[in-house]
């Protein structure tokens, strides 16, 4: 019995050093690269004795195949010939194929040969992983993110935009890049690979990926061309947009950093804003991406504004005039043109500067008499140089001044004098909305009446006799601001 098993022992050991000395020598695998023509692996190998194998057996891990789990290795191709030393993977084993530009395949190989008609298989080779690349487009942000699957970690490689030219984008060990499209474009990238490997095989590459890129394009115009003010709380905005025919972008007029109106089309006209006298408003035009990123600003435009001040100097009437400049234009501020009025509708031209102050003096006018309540001054601005030859006109508020009423009387008048104003009682009256004037004797009795200013009463009763000498009672009415008021006052008629 001990015989028996000791010549057992030896068998087994002469029967595995027996097929030990039969396994065929592994092929070494050096390289995949993707097909640039038809997209698909190509793997490389070479082995040592091509006289011990009768042919080398393909395997691909196998995603979503027919009655394999996914991502085990399976048989693709046996290939029976032992001279072969690449293989273009255009199979459709288990119903699948190569994807590379879906995703990263992997391969192995063995040899095999046949002995006693038992098919003897080599050790697995080396992992062959094909470069991955893949591109994510980031409408938002308006990059391209490029990433990649490495076939070893920390491998070098080279980037390449291959379309719409030839340029390499970098050289990195990292796994990912950024490209910044300014166009837009169909744009077409590969990874290469330096190797060195005993196949022979100097370069291998990826997939490749294309991207198109169809980003918001900017707008050719974005123009705030002037701004006027309407009587008595509005603003007119000039705009000019124009966009590109396709992919527009939304465009926007911000006032103080709050958008008042949107615009998806072009635009050359007017815009009316409602706006306070007083208040000088910012506005702009922004344009935005689908994502409402703004990326493009027009000119910064402000209304004009001005302001008033009636100062009452004893020997002097004057209304002091400011207003914020306009200068905010393609062309330049040749002048500023003050306009006056006193009913607030016809206006007249009153003078032109360069400054943005002016002080107008009343006293002409005083002396002329019959100056209403109420004053009335607008600025307006004239361009000057614009690129386009389009020179505009801005215009500011109506600045409106409420001087306090001057009323004047004689105390005296003397019928026979040589100077003809002292033979009359006539009234100065300046800032008043209306006016009445009557006169009485001591008795109390009607003498004379009118509603014109600019009627003397000319010491007569009311049949036009000369009044006796005497003192005799006048009575001014008037309104001014809305607000009714009365003067009464003696005048000494002397011969």
């Amino acid at each position: 019995m001990r015989r028996i098993i000791i010549f057992l022992i030896i068998s087994i050991f002469t029967v595995k050093s027996n097929l030990a000395q039969d396994i065929p020598p592994t092929p070494l695998a050096c390289t995949v690269t993707i097909d640039t023509n038809l997209s698909k692996p190509r793997l490389f190998w070479t082995i040592d004795d091509t006289s011990q194998i009768q042919g080398y057996i393909v395997k691909r891990i196998i995603w979503n195949g027919d009655g394999v789990v996914d991502g085990t290795l399976n048989n693709i191709a046996q290939l029976p010939d032992p001279g072969l030393h690449e293989f273009l993977d255009t199979t459709t084993t288990y119903n699948t194929e190569a994807k590379p530009w879906l995703r990263q395949e992997v391969y192995v190989l063995t040899s095999y040969k046949i002995v006693n008609g038992n098919t003897i298989y080599s050790n697995f080779s080396q992992y062959l992983k094909t470069l991955f690349l893949k591109a994510q487009y980031d409408s938002c942000l308006q990059i391209v993110k490029l990433t990649w699957k490495p076939q070893n970690p920390h491998d070098t490689v080279k980037l390449w935009l291959l379309a719409p030219q030839k340029k390499l984008l970098t050289i990195t060990n990292d796994t990912f890049f950024i490209f910044k499209p300014k166009t837009n474009n169909r744009f077409t990238f590969i990874l290469t690979k330096s190797t060195n490997n005993q196949c022979h095989i100097d370069s291998i590459n990826s997939n490749q990926v294309s991207v198109i890129i169809s980003h918001t394009q900017r707008p050719k115009q974005l123009y705030i061309s002037t701004i006027k003010a309407n009587f008595p709380d509005s603003l007119q905005i000039f705009l000019k947009i124009q966009l590109p025919g396709i992919n527009k972008p939304t465009v926007k007029l911000f006032k103080n950093d709050y958008p008042i109106a949107t615009f998806t089309s072009d635009f050359d006209g007017q815009l009316t804003d409602t706006n306070p006298q007083t208040r000088q408003n910012t506005y702009k035009l922004i344009s935005f991406s689908s994502c409402g990123n703004g990326f493009d600003t027009s000119n910064t435009a402000k209304n004009m504004v001005l302001t008033a001040k009636f100062l009452d100097n004893p020997t002097q009437k004057t209304v002091q005039l400011h207003w914020t400049g306009f200068n905010y234009w393609a062309g330049h501020t040749q002048y500023y043109i003050i306009y006056f009025s006193t009913d607030g509708q016809n206006f007249t031209e009153l003078t032109t500067t360069t400054d943005t102050f002016y002080t107008h003096d009343l006293t002409g006018l005083i002396d002329k008499q019959n100056l209403p309540s109420q004053l009335f001054y607008y600025i307006s601005a004239t361009e000057t140089q614009n690129p386009t030859g389009d020179n505009q006109i801005a215009t500011s508020n109506i600045a409106k001044i409420n001087p306090p009423p001057l009323v004047f009387a004689p105390n005296t008048v003397l019928p026979y004098s040589s100077n003809p104003q002292d033979r009359i009682f006539k009234v100065y009256a300046n800032f008043l909305d209306n006016f009445n004037l009557k006169i009485y004797d001591r008795n109390g009795r009607l003498l004379f009446s009118t509603n014109s200013v600019e009627t003397p009463w000319q010491a007569t009763d009311s049949n036009g006799r000369l009044v006796p000498q005497g003192t005799y009672i006048y009575v001014i009415t008037y309104k001014s601001q809305g607000k009714t008021h009365q003067i009464k006052g003696a005048v000494s008629v002397i011969y």
